[in-house]
Order: C-alpha cells, then sequence, then structure tokens
C-alpha cells in the first residue's frame, strides 16, 4: 500500500505522461495535416504540368508534317503515356494491397498460383495440416474474447488470466465507457484538488483497479490457488467501494456526487452477474456487454429499451412481463430491482433436499449474518418434510447433506 504522499506523486508522474501522449498524437495529426497539404500542393503541379503537356501537344499535332517537332511530340506522348501508366499500376497495386491486407488467405493463394510451382503430395499435406492449425488457433482466439473493447490500455484484457479476473476487467472496463465514471479513472490532480488527499486516507481510481487487475492477471494463472484469485476479486470490490467512499467524504459538486451513485449502482449489477454469480448463472466471457439488455434478444436492436433507475440495466419493453407500450412517468425499476436479487434469489442450494440421519427436509432460503467480531457468514433455514420446527444450518452442514449432485462451492462471497 502506498502513502498517500507516494501516492500524490505517482498521480503527478501520471498526469504528466498522459499530457506527453496527448501532445505527441496532437502533432502527429499536425504533421499529417501538412503531408495532406504537400500531396495537394504536389496534385495541383501536377495537374498543371499535364495541362500544359497537354497544350504543347495541341500544338505540335498541327505541326506534325515537321519531322523534328514530330519526333518530339512522339517523346513527350510516350513520356505522359508511360507516366500515366505507372499511375495507374500503382493504384491498382495499392488497392490490391489494401485487399489482400484485409485478406491474407487470398495472398497467399494468388502468391501460390502466380509462381507455380511443382509440389508433393506431402508438401501438399504439410499445408493442409497447418491450414487446419490455424483454423483451429483462430476459432480459440474467437473463444477467449472476453467483453468490449476500450480506449484505455490499463484495463484490456489479460487472455491467460484466470476467469474471474477477467471477469473483473470487464466490469472496469464497462464503467470506465459510462459517462458517470469520468471523474473517477485516473487519479485526482494533487495540483488541482490539494484538499481531496487531506480529506480521505485511501485515494484510489478506475485506473489503479485496472493496472492492479493486469497486474493480477499476468502473475496467476488458472490452477493457481482459487484462494489468491478470490482475494483479488475481493479487492476488486473493496477499492471500487472506496472510490464511492472517498467522493462522499470530499465532494466538489452535486454532479460529482450524482456520478458517483450512478457508478456503483452500475458496478453493484455488472460485479454481481459477471463475477459473483454462481457459474451456470453467469454470461459467457463473449457476452460481457452491457449494452445489450439485460436478458439479451434479436429484438433488443430494433425495439425500445428502458433504463432501470435501480440498476441501470436495459430491458426491452415490448419482452417485460407484461410488456410496456409507453415509457413510465417517473421512476421505473426492473423486476430483478423489485424482488430485491441477491444472493439469496440464486444461490443454488435454494430448493434442494438435504437429509441426515435425524432430519429429512429442504432449504428454503438463506441470509448472511454477522458475528461480534464482524465475520460474516452464510445461515440456511431448513424446513423438514415432517412439519417440525424451522432449523438454521451453516454452509458446511448444507453442503454435507445435500440429496444428489453436490452443488458448486461458494467463491468471492
Amino acid at each position: 500500500d502506498q502513502s498517500r504522499e507516494d501516492y500524490m506523486a505517482a498521480a503527478l508522474r501520471l498526469k504528466e505522461e498522459l499530457e506527453r501522449k496527448n501532445n505527441d498524437g496532437t502533432n502527429e495529426d499536425d504533421d499529417d495535416d501538412d503531408d495532406d497539404e504537400e500531396e495537394e500542393e504536389g496534385a495541383s503541379e501536377r495537374h498543371q504540368t499535364n495541362a500544359s503537356v497537354k497544350e504543347n501537344s495541341t500544338e505540335n499535332k498541327l505541326d506534325r508534317t515537321n519531322p523534328s517537332q514530330s519526333f518530339a511530340f512522339d517523346e513527350v506522348a510516350t513520356q505522359v503515356f508511360t507516366n500515366d501508366e505507372t499511375e495507374s499500376a500503382q493504384r491498382k497495386v495499392h488497392s490490391r494491397g489494401e485487399t489482400n491486407a484485409s485478406s491474407p488467405s487470398v495472398t497467399l493463394d494468388k502468391s501460390n498460383r502466380s509462381e507455380e510451382k511443382p509440389v508433393n503430395n506431402e508438401t501438399e499435406s504439410m499445408t493442409e495440416k497447418s491450414s487446419k492449425e490455424g483454423s483451429k488457433n483462430t476459432a480459440v482466439d474467437e473463444t477467449e474474447v472476453c467483453g468490449t473493447k476500450t480506449d484505455y490500455d490499463f484495463c484490456e484484457d489479460v487472455s491467460h488470466a484466470p476467469d474471474l479476473i477477467r471477469r473483473c476487467l470487464a466490469v472496469i472496463r464497462t464503467l470506465c465507457a459510462s459517462n458517470s465514471s469520468d471523474p473517477f479513472i485516473y487519479p485526482v490532480d494533487p495540483q488541482l484538488y490539494p484538499g481531496y488527499y487531506e480529506a480521505v486516507m485511501a485515494p484510489t481510481s478506475l485506473y489503479d483497479i485496472g493496472s492492479f487487475l493486469q497486474e493480477s492477471g499476468k502473475r496467476l494463472n488458472a490452477n493457481d490457488h482459487m484462494q489468491e484469485i478470490e482475494n483479488v476479486v475481493s479487492e476488486v470490490g473493496r477499492r471500487v467501494r472506496i472510490i464511492i467512499q472517498n467522493s462522499l467524504c470530499y465532494s466538489s459538486g452535486y454532479n460529482t456526487v450524482n456520478s458517483a451513485e450512478e457508478m456503483i449502482r452500475i458496478f453493484e449489477r455488472l460485479f454481481f452477474d459477471w463475477v459473483l454469480a454462481p457459474s451456470n448463472q453467469r454470461p459467457a466471457l463473449k457476452d460481457l456487454d452491457d449494452d445489450r439488455c439485460i436478458d439479451h434478444h434479436e429484438s433488443d436492436l430494433t425495439s425500445m429499451v428502458l433504463l432501470c433507475d435501480g440498476c441501470e440495466g436495459k430491458y426491452n419493453m415490448s419482452r417485460l412481463k407484461p410488456p410496456l407500450s409507453k415509457v413510465p412517468s417517473g421512476d421505473w425499476y426492473c423486476p430483478r430491482c423489485v424482488s430485491c436479487r441477491c444472493w439469496g434469489s440464486v444461490d443454488p442450494r435454494i430448493g434442494r433436499r438435504v437429509l441426515t440421519t435425524s432430519l429429512s427436509g429442504t432449504v428454503e432460503s438463506c441470509k448472511f449474518v454477522f458475528s461480534e467480531s464482524g465475520e460474516a457468514s452464510l445461515v440456511y433455514a431448513i424446513k423438514p418434510l415432517d412439519s417440525g420446527l424451522t432449523e438454521y444450518w451453516d454452509l458446511d452442514d448444507v453442503d454435507k447433506s445435500i440429496v444428489g449432485e453436490p452443488v458448486e462451492p461458494i467463491s468471492c462471497l
């Protein structure tokens, strides 16, 4: 953990680095503009030259009976034709190169046909084998896509990282893409807001969280001990909530508080749905896209979508139960928010039968309880089949007594 002084110094260094990158990008754009102007001037000069050549060729056409003038005309005409033919060929090559850049397989086929080299059966089989392996690798890459891309390199996906860490990175990318996260993406500028670092004890930002996740993803892999991965996920949840707490402790304006409240609503929904929920209820990595509706359907692209005022989730009005024909006035809350969606509503143990030597019953519900020391644990209400009094069991007792297939162990909660 950094001290506040070290964090402020790192924030200033990051600020200078970002400003330098922005300036370099601006200079490159200016250079591109200058190149475009030079190209336009060159094109204008070539146009004028071609025009003068055409005028001269017209005059020479009138005097072709003069042998010397006829030779001069033929030479100029040949030169103009050659230049035009060369430019045309260059344009064709350039356009073909652009096509081949997007279709490398086509380029390979063309080069093979143009060479027309004889190949033996062994070479053909090796070529077929390599092409098959290439297609397999392509298929693997497509299945490993995680969520949407981002303009921020600090939260880009780490393809070989454990599944939960990749999901956390997808959550951070989605937060960075939302308008509400603008004040919280990078560390607060110590020069503009020096009082911020006097008011908060643990300054942090989405940049810090994304960098932490990337470092953890590069260090860990799917075969590492699950507890280490869970610790990373727990730290992500803690840090994002600290960002919100810091903004409430030191608020520079009403808009900042509103942005913080909106961002935490988005985060809690995504963090639960994409990371904490049981694995059979989490969307696939490629489907981690918050631009879609919560229950995505093809018709969502052409239908009216409604935003929930509770979780900021998107819902197709025509697919709600019952469907909505017009946007409701005032605040609107989705069915998940109304039903208080939480672990107690998705725990796969709910509704399962348990059996011991002294009791046969059904798991009715679960809830979090906190001990005097502040440690949280899950307690399950067990309804006996003989209509006896409800009993309360802990997680271990429930998992040991479930009838049938065992349930997935709880992680990160």
